[in-house]
């Protein structure tokens, strides 16, 4: 997994090892997907199409719940990289992977609801972006940890204050 494993490579490791280990390696490199954030968007955007693309015919909760969480990260990159009508197109993926057909983890659909809420603010639609983004905040709450919080907190404080309601 060294470097940026291309789509045959992951494919290759994927098919090759245990589910357990097929698992702890789809979020390692989901991990490594989120730190590109900031620095090669890009390159973020084409892991994550590489464990959407790996786990596309996967019916197993678990990695169901990674292709939705894969497709949650994929959306932020087209967001950042100002492909919005594809990033809508994600979202609704990972809604259904998330909601209907992943094991209903609540915090991973936290993560979605932040998505949607943030993505619904840079469009300037405020209301819809706070709603969501207290749903998240909601199950954070309950579920997570302080820096989880604190992030969605900032983000959905910014909603409502764009929204007029200080």
């Amino acid at each position: 997994l060294e470097g940026n494993p291309s789509r045959n490579s992951i494919a290759i490791i994927l098919a090759n090892t245990s589910y357990s280990r097929k698992i702890a390696i789809l979020k390692a490199l989901l991990g490594r997907a989120l730190s590109y954030r900031f620095d090669d968007p890009a390159e973020g955007l084409n892991l994550t199409e590489g464990i959407v693309s790996c786990t596309e015919t996967a019916k197993e909760p678990l990695l169901v719940d990674i292709r939705g969480r894969g497709h949650v990260e994929q959306a932020n990159f087209l967001r950042i990289l100002g492909e919005a009508h594809r990033a809508r197109e994600a979202v609704a993926l990972a809604e259904r992977d998330l909601f209907e057909d992943g094991t209903g983890d609540l915090l991973e659909q936290a993560a979605f609801y932040e998505l949607p809420g943030t993505f619904e603010r840079d469009c300037g639609n405020y209301a819809l972006s706070a709603e969501c983004l207290e749903k998240s905040l909601k199950a954070v709450r309950r579920y997570s940890n302080g820096p989880d919080v604190q992030r969605v907190l900032i983000a959905a404080s910014l909603s409502h204050m764009y929204n007029d309601e200080f």
